[in-house]
């Protein structure tokens, strides 16, 4: 089942350091001399395990959807997971942190000490929405280096892909999005609970766990994750108007023709920090863009007239369509009912949710082209002729940096009103308008024919 969810706010995860003492008693080789080139990971690693928490440990993860329903929430996707260098320790041996283009083995796995590691969240069925973090690989491992070169800090995001481009700077992903997941991502926070100006600033490393005692070390001591939601969420209510004297119910909702990859930035070194650099116009990747040759290799193409000559361009919109909870269609009978008989009185909610890129409104793909599709009794379906067109919402003219459009972590709210003016999808005639209204947490737009 794929992944459907919305989080309010911020979502904390807890790395936790180890599931019991004897962890920390587990040999490693001995560190070599920093001039061998032929090093490997396996020589450089210390005993500090680097784990994510346990069931039994105190460091939890609260797991919420927008919808009702939570189970398997996290678990269709992965999470991409990275180490990186953030600031020397050793001033004397280290070199300055970068993610790539040293010219030895030692500097860049030092660096870059974890790369795109699978990890997901295990629920623990408790009835509280809550998990744990593990590895995708239960027979993986990882350790902290064990010299005190650098100290770390933890990127983290959802889904995963291998469609990553790096530099020297920064990492960037390219997530295709199909409406049923979010995407997330978060550089994990320094540690809560000081010790000492010379012990914190070792966070996070090996020496710093040892300065800080294995005993002592609290959730507070760990990495953990502040989420921030990179889509926005698109939700469904549909109404029947007085004159529609059939009865109907939605047989599917979706639209074409809209952004269907993200380029995110995972984290970047920015004057010494390393950072998230994104914001909630840089989401959308067009087809002159840059992007991985694996990716361009891997989308569809189509052939566009450029300066008077035909072109081969990669396809960077796709189709996006609104489904159950449990993945199913909407359309579908559940013991012998239609989910989704429309009336004349209220609005009802359709279908979960469909989760789009944030896209600024003066994009020329920004607005959403709605195909609604009811059916009745009979098995007849109806339409619109033309798509409903859904325009993003405008920017606030007291904010000048704000462009309008479809912004990320913001959920919206489309209202269809379908009248008697619709007939079989072969003849139908209506006109249709779309009305954005104020919003504080949710903004609501009105559908009318």
């Amino acid at each position: 089942m794929k992944t459907r969810y919305f989080v309010y706010g911020m979502m904390m995860f807890l790395l936790a350091g180890c599931s019991s003492n004897d962890d920390l008693l587990v040999e490693r080789p001995v560190v070599p001399d920093m001039d061998v080139e032929n090093v490997t990971r396996d020589d450089l690693m210390g005993d500090v395990p680097i784990e994510f928490a346990s069931i039994g440990g105190s460091a939890t993860v609260e797991m919420t959807r927008g919808s009702s329903n939570v189970n398997g929430a996290f678990q269709s996707g992965t999470m991409g997971i990275y180490c990186i260098g953030a600031k020397k320790i050793n001033e004397v041996d280290a070199q300055e942190p970068k993610m790539g283009g040293y010219n030895t083995a030692l500097w860049q796995i030092l660096n870059l000490w974890l790369e795109n590691v699978s990890a997901h969240v295990e629920s623990l069925n408790n009835g509280n929405n809550e998990g744990y973090i593990a590895w995708d690989n239960p027979e993986e491992r990882h350790y902290y280096p064990k010299k005190d070169w650098y100290a770390y800090k933890f990127a983290a995001y959802h889904p995963r892909t291998d469609y990553i481009v790096r530099s020297e700077s920064a990492v960037m992903a390219f997530i295709p999005i199909d409406g049923n997941d979010d995407v997330f991502t978060a550089i994990a926070d320094d540690p809560h609970a000081s010790i000492d100006p010379e012990t914190d600033a070792k966070a996070y490393s090996q020496q710093y766990f040892e300065a800080v005692g294995v005993d002592n070390v609290t959730p507070d001591h760990k990495p953990y994750y502040n989420f921030k939601h990179l889509t926005s969420r698109l939700k469904f209510k549909v109404k029947l108007k007085e004159d529609c004297e059939r009865e109907m119910h939605v047989d599917s909702i979706s639209f074409t023709d809209f952004p269907n990859i993200m380029k995110v930035s995972l984290a970047k070194f920015d004057n010494g920090e390393l950072i998230n650099n994104w914001n909630n116009y840089n989401f959308v990747l067009n087809m002159d863009d840059y992007m991985p040759q694996k990716l361009k290799n891997d989308l569809p193409t189509k052939t566009v007239t450029v300066n008077g000559q035909p072109e081969e361009k990669v396809v960077v919109n796709g189709h996006f369509w609104l489904r159950d909870v449990d993945d199913s269609s909407i359309g579908e009978k559940v013991n012998g009912n239609y989910k989704y008989v429309l009336n004349t009185n209220d609005y009802i909610d359709v279908g979960d949710c469909i989760m789009i890129p944030p896209v600024y409104k003066s994009h020329s793909k920004s607005t959403i082209k709605l195909q609604v599709f009811l059916r009745d009794n009979y098995g007849n379906l109806y339409t619109t002729l033309q798509p409903i067109e859904v325009a993003a919402p405008e920017a606030d003219p007291a904010d000048p940096e704000d462009k309008g459009g479809w912004k990320s972590g913001k959920s919206y709210t489309v209202r269809v009103s379908v009248g008697g003016n619709i007939f079989f999808m072969d003849q139908t005639r209506g006109q249709m308008t779309a009305q954005l209204d104020d919003y504080e947490e949710e903004d609501t737009i009105d559908v009318t024919d």
